[in-house]
């Protein structure tokens, strides 16, 4: 949408809000994130299960490999999104891979940047924060601070998107 000369940058105001939203309840937010890998567990549980009775008639063996898989899935489901101290141990854990990806995202963003500028400020942001999460990943036992990282690092991103170059002779993703 073009207001005068403004241009409204719907999914950088969007990141900048839930940013503040993780900064004012960052283990809400946490928990958040606890409840929706908790479903993303259950929805694959419930896959592996129709494939594990589909692979009956091939393995015996492969479909019981695949109904264990699919029971250790529940299990992980439920106490992401019941129990909160398991979010916190899972939060513990993958928080090195969310430094991992968010640094991968953050190269191919910089190389993708030659081609569009904005994504080369939030190539450098995704570099810095996934580097800021994985040497905060030594010391991070409490969900709270990793919901006040990803809340600085949606709110940084946003502003940078907002502020960033959006010549029009880029290409338009």
């Amino acid at each position: 949408m073009d207001i005068g000369n403004w241009e409204i940058n719907t999914p950088a105001i969007i990141m900048i809000l839930l940013g503040i939203l993780a900064l004012i309840f960052p283990a809400a937010s946490t928990q958040t994130i606890g409840i929706i890998v908790g479903i993303l567990f259950l929805l694959i549980a419930i896959v592996l299960i129709i494939a594990g009775f589909a692979e009956i008639a091939v393995s015996r063996a492969f479909a019981g490999f695949t109904l264990i898989i699919a029971i250790l899935c529940i299990l992980l489901s439920y106490f992401l999104m019941f129990n909160p101290a398991s979010v916190a141990i899972l939060v513990s854990v993958i928080i090195y891979l969310l430094g991992i990806i968010m640094i991968i995202v953050g190269i191919f963003n910089l190389v993708t940047g030659q081609l569009f500028k904005p994504l080369s400020a939030m190539g450098i942001t995704g570099l810095i924060f996934g580097i800021l999460f994985i040497v905060i990943g030594v010391f991070v036992r409490n969900p709270t601070i990793l919901g006040i990282i990803v809340g600085l690092w949606l709110i940084v991103s946003g502003i940078l998107s907002i502020y960033g170059d959006n010549d029009k002779n880029y290409i338009d993703i």
